[in-house]
């Protein structure tokens, strides 16, 4: 160990410091041609990371300290701007997919239908939602980015007449649950009905770390601060610089133009869907990663999995005194199939078998596609997902919570005592 250890510091100390001095050889004071272009490679992109991490945090002097060095704050941190009072919600506002795709001659075409109202979250400094309210929620909706600006919530409460509190935040669905059962704050103690909103793209991993997120929340007091969970660790720093930093997005979209104007070619990771679509009716762009349309299928076994640990929840919340409703936003290729380039067929494997294991297991689940699927094609020049974001609109909102509220009448639930009759 001693003789590695010893290597691997000569090795070092080479790199960066030039060989050993030897009196005969004088040569050794010149650093030889490799050495120095790692040197000097090491040197410039040291330079340029630390430079970019500065600049960032100074640019951003309205967060809160400790402003982003440490990125992932335990199990509490919940968006990609963490610290933030109030965090500008831009999905709904310029549209996530026509955003990385950087190339303004394309997304225009998909951006003309977008809403371009400002939306703002505000949250507490390690991300969650901050409730104002203080009187007590009957009913608690806990979602991601589906949900997170709260017109799904105040769309909910319209149509089923409760009261409902939003602890949605946008990528961390699981979280939310997590952080609803283990804190359980105060305006949604008293709430007997907890409507918990996924994603196709929740994978098993999501489901799986969601006791060991709860136990790190009961830890996040004695969380300290570690290597591998700073800024500094180089993939914390690539994810935290493409949310938040004013340089890397630019540098992006810069190069996304020359690659687009030299050689015509665009991400892969956005799909860009049929033009050739009737007067009135907008194209679409679809994500690279939509769980219905990428090569690998979610399998069964993985289905049967995920119901298993969300039937663990249901269970707990009854012993609470608490109805879970388990819904899943469909992905958009599974609503605007016929808006697809042609050779694509969306998936449905999903959501039905998802929902069939969840059946099993005695899960109350609300299936969405079909109703939003059915009314995209009665009426396409509706939106009921934006054309440049993976996100439902209002529209849609509206719509998924009236399917959800034929489906608590169809069970028969009530407020107060709450019970199924």
């Amino acid at each position: 160990m001693r003789r590695h250890w010893n290597r691997f510091y000569s090795r070092a100390r080479a790199i960066f410091f030039g060989p050993p001095y030897h009196a005969a050889d004088h040569s050794a004071l010149s650093p030889k041609g490799s050495a120095t272009g790692i040197r000097l490679v090491l040197i410039v992109s040291g330079t340029l990371w630390l430079s970019l991490v500065l600049f960032d945090n100074l640019a951003r002097p309205w967060q809160r300290r400790p402003k982003s060095w440490q990125f992932f704050q335990g199990s509490r941190e919940l968006n990609e701007s963490p610290n933030q009072p109030l965090q500008r919600d831009f999905t709904r506002t310029k549209g996530d997919l026509g955003r990385d795709l950087g190339v303004a001659s394309l997304s225009r075409y998909y951006s003309a239908a977008e809403d371009s109202t400002p939306v703002y979250l505000e949250t507490d400094e390690q991300g969650f939602r901050i409730v104002r309210s203080s009187a007590p929620f009957t009913a608690v909706l806990c979602g991601d980015s589906f949900s997170n600006n709260n017109s799904f919530a105040d769309s909910l409460a319209r149509v089923t007449g409760l009261s409902v509190g939003n602890q949605a935040i946008e990528g961390r669905g699981t979280l939310t649950m997590a952080r609803f059962l283990e804190d359980q704050p105060a305006p949604y103690r008293q709430a007997k009905l907890v409507i918990w909103e996924s994603t196709q793209r929740a994978k098993i991993d999501a489901f799986t770390e969601l006791s060991e997120r709860r136990k790190s929340l009961r830890l996040s007091d004695q969380h300290r601060w570690q290597w591998r969970e700073s800024l500094l660790w180089p993939a914390n720093l690539d994810v935290y610089l493409s949310g938040s930093s004013l340089l890397k997005p630019l540098m992006d979209k810069i190069q996304k133009e020359i690659k687009w104007a030299l050689l015509k070619k665009h991400t892969d990771l956005i799909i860009l869907g049929r033009r050739d679509l009737p007067a009135g009716v907008a194209p679409m762009l679809f994500l690279g990663s939509d769980e219905a349309i990428r090569p690998r299928k979610t399998s069964q076994s993985e289905l049967d999995s995920i119901a298993t640990y969300i039937a663990a929840i249901d269970q707990e919340l009854k012993g609470r005194g608490q109805h879970l409703i388990f819904t899943v936003a469909p992905e958009k290729s599974v609503v605007y199939p016929d808006r697809l380039p042609p050779g694509l067929t969306p998936r449905t494997n999903y959501i039905t078998g998802l929902n069939q294991a969840l059946q099993q297991h005695g899960v109350h689940v609300v299936d969405l596609s079909q109703g939003l699927r059915e009314a995209a094609q009665a009426q396409p020049k509706t939106l009921y997902y934006y054309a440049a974001d993976t996100h439902w609109t209002p529209k849609g909102m509206q719509l998924a919570s009236r399917i959800i509220a034929d489906s608590l009448k169809r069970w028969n639930f009530t407020v107060a005592p709450f019970a199924q009759r």
